[in-house]
């Protein structure tokens, strides 16, 4: 009955008294499975702080990754959420970059109008 209520998802009493036996086996099963992933994540977690750390070169070493963009390429990361971002209709790094150079044309728009004074920078202040 602990089991249930401390680890199988259970939050009722009652509820973890009606299952059967089986359902008890599948549903610790399933839990011991959870464990073993998160273990398995944790292990990968501390692998790819060890990978992201390394170095090249012997005097003078460089960084292997000089980006977090280059590290999930290398790991195969990259490709794979590509995938699932054009599979579920996502933004890409195609869409960050087309929304980056939009922010830049917008803020040099900004300051031309401010430089104009068509822009009133006290309508931005609080007032109490």
């Amino acid at each position: 009955m602990v089991n249930c209520l401390a680890y199988l998802g259970f939050n009722d009493v009652k509820q973890a008294e009606r299952i059967t036996l089986a359902e008890y086996q599948l549903r610790l099963e399933a839990y011991e499975l959870r464990a073993i992933r998160k273990r398995e994540d944790q292990a990968y977690q501390a692998w790819y702080n060890y990978a992201v750390q390394a170095t090249t070169g012997g005097k003078n070493p460089k960084w292997k990754y000089a980006s977090v963009q280059k590290f999930l390429k290398d790991v195969g990361i990259a490709k794979s959420l590509s995938a699932i971002n054009a599979q579920y209709g996502r933004s890409s790094d195609n869409d960050k970059e087309n929304t980056t150079k939009l922010f830049q044309r917008r803020y040099k728009e900004f300051r031309e109008l401010k430089k104009r004074g068509l822009i009133d920078m006290q309508a931005w202040k609080g007032g109490g």
